[in-house]
């Protein structure tokens, strides 16, 4: 901990001393935690008028081109950061990341064209290193060349991997003798964890995000073996993604005893930042491409060390596709893990820009190794998290299950999409068919009749949208169905299996969702709805030949509330009613 003494100030120093701001070391400085007023009178004061953020702590770093040409210092900067900045008009300023030399995502930072110089405004802990990663990635010609030789270097022998060692032979032995190289048993077999029954009883209205939280209290409480090793993660966001409670009980991991800041600066919170050696949590900085390279090496526990894991991560549902990268390897290398994105769609439709997720369907449908959910109900998401826990332990044969034709027992990684937005919850029992819709894919909420002209299949949190909309269109149309999609990812996958086993001649294969709408007539519209893109679920039409209407999220940047962007989308009850009733002719009851 810095000394009070050691401490830098910002030029708000003595603004915050006046107001009676309770000071505490950050990244180096001194800043108010609190006023003496209170966080409760600092909130409503911040909603009813303003709020001042002082971010003069934060670092700045001019780049000057020495050629005076703006363009230069541009395209130079365009190597390690991935955003068009030879773009960027005068007076502007843009969002973007830094990049380190893998591609990874290093820092965030705002980046000002000031007219004769670029301004770079950094975090403020990174600031130092952020000044040496410019420097080292925008070195000129002779830079490099001084560089080189200071390394030892010779010229020409810049590639060999020895080339600056001055005892090669005796770094080779000691290479030849680390574990890496060794012979021996190189994979492992670890045995799997009884998964315990998650009996999840939600109150009447609840999100899936809460009831994800809720569910790891529970495991968190018990003393089984498998709660023993799930280890999560989360970049900067295990608060705000439901893992508030499962790190309060189970404590962060740190190869020593640390105090709890916030006890110790006696600044009240619900969270309790414990880091032990016993801890089952580990916190990173915002950098996605980190959580699932951790998540890629903790889902491989059981393969090489022999020692199981349960690795759970969490991360804002827009950001997945951040860590794309190393999600792909992870899930080529066959870890096994469990990511939760969330909030999910338009949930964060208040902070507008990127902070909406649609794609983020279509990439768990795509990623080979990966079953991907969006379970709308509580009870869904406790059934689709016990198979998972189960799942992601599996390590059998890869050979198509006969009533899904989906390679189950080969286990995986899995993917929930979650959200924030909470529900009424239906009052029901589980049975043997809802769990076994819920895992393959879709089930019949509402199961269409004879003469049925309209079905309506959702995915995930716009259930309550699709659920009215099919009770303000039933006044009129005969027998309308609603299919309750949980995982598009799974019924695609057994949809496109079955045709597989049919044109190598199995003529009796079909999918679970093949099985579930036989019994539509030809003339009905089946209507798609999701909080995401409306590719998701257009394949449907494609099954049996039905006409089909896809609504969905095709477009970000709005802000407003969800309901708001719910309209705008076209994705709540009435908007639904309308393109219905616009788009199919009516058959009278």
């Amino acid at each position: 901990m810095s000394q009070a003494s050691d401490l830098l100030k910002t030029p708000l120093y003595d603004l915050h001393v006046r107001a009676g701001g309770r000071l505490v070391p950050f990244a180096g400085y001194s800043l108010p935690s609190q006023y003496a007023t209170g966080v409760i009178e600092e909130t409503l004061h911040t909603r009813k008028a303003a709020g001042l953020f002082d971010v003069s702590h934060m670092g700045r770093i001019d780049l000057t081109p020495n050629s005076g040409k703006i363009a230069d210092a541009a395209l130079a900067l365009e190597t390690i950061v991935p955003s068009d900045i030879l773009g960027l008009k005068q007076g502007r300023q843009r969002y973007s990341v830094l990049t380190n030399e893998r591609g990874g995502i290093r820092d965030d930072l705002m980046i000002a064209n000031l007219g004769d110089r670029l301004m770079l405004i950094v975090n403020a802990a990174c600031k130092q290193s952020d000044l040496e990663h410019n420097h080292g990635g925008l070195m000129t010609k002779s830079q490099m060349a001084q560089w080189q030789t200071d390394m030892g270097v010779p010229r020409g022998q810049e590639w060999e991997p020895f080339a600056a060692v001055e005892n090669v032979e005796a770094l080779k032995a000691f290479l030849a003798g680390v574990p890496f190289f060794s012979e021996g048993v190189r994979r492992h077999i670890a045995p799997k964890l009884p998964v315990p029954s998650i009996q999840f009883r939600p109150r009447r209205n609840i999100s899936t995000q809460a009831a994800f939280g809720n569910i790891l209290d529970e495991l968190a409480k018990g003393d089984s073996e498998f709660a023993k090793r799930i280890l999560t993660t989360s970049p900067d966001v295990t608060g705000t993604t439901g893992l508030g409670a499962f790190v309060n009980r189970r404590n962060l991991f740190a190869r020593d005893n640390k105090d709890d800041a916030f006890i110790e600066h006696r600044i009240p919170s619900t969270a309790k930042w414990n880091f032990m050696p016993e801890g089952q949590h580990f916190e990173l900085g915002i950098a996605e491409m980190n959580l699932f390279l951790l998540l890629g090496a903790a889902g491989l526990s059981h393969s090489l060390w022999g020692k199981r894991l349960i690795p759970i991560g969490t991360v804002y549902d827009p950001f997945v596709h951040r860590g794309l990268d190393a999600l792909n390897y992870a899930c080529y290398q066959d870890a096994r893990f469990l990511i939760v994105g969330t909030p999910s769609g338009v949930s964060l439709a208040p902070e507008g820009g990127a902070h909406q997720s649609i794609g983020t369907p279509l990439s768990g449908m795509a990623q080979n190794g990966l079953s991907s959910f969006e379970p709308a109900f509580a009870d869904e998401l406790a059934l689709i998290m016990e198979w998972a826990f189960d799942y992601m332990q599996r390590e059998g044969r890869a050979d198509p299950d006969e009533r899904t034709l989906l390679c189950d027992e080969a286990g995986g990684a899995v993917y929930l999409r979650l959200t924030t937005k909470p529900l009424e919850q239906p009052n029901r029992q589980t049975s043997a068919t809802l769990r076994e819709g819920v895992i393959a894919g879709a089930y019949w909420l509402r199961p269409p009749g004879p003469n049925c002209s309209i079905v309506i299949a959702y995915q995930g949190a716009v259930a309550d949208e699709a659920i009215a909309a099919a009770g303000l269109i039933g006044e009129y149309r005969c027998d309308i169905g609603v299919l309750a999609v949980t995982s598009a990812d799974r019924l695609h996958a057994g949809w496109t299996a079955a045709q597989r086993e049919r044109a190598r001649g199995d003529a009796s294969a079909r999918s679970h969702i093949e099985k579930l709408i036989s019994s539509l007539p030809s003339y009905c519209t089946l209507v798609t709805v999701l909080d995401g893109h409306p590719a998701t679920l257009s394949w449907l039409g494609g099954v049996a030949g039905h006409r089909l209407i896809p609504l969905g999220v095709g477009g970000f940047g709005q802000s407003g509330s969800i309901g708001d962007l719910a309209r705008h989308f076209r994705i709540d009850r009435h908007a639904i009613v309308g393109s219905i009733n616009a788009l199919t002719s009516g058959r009278p009851c």
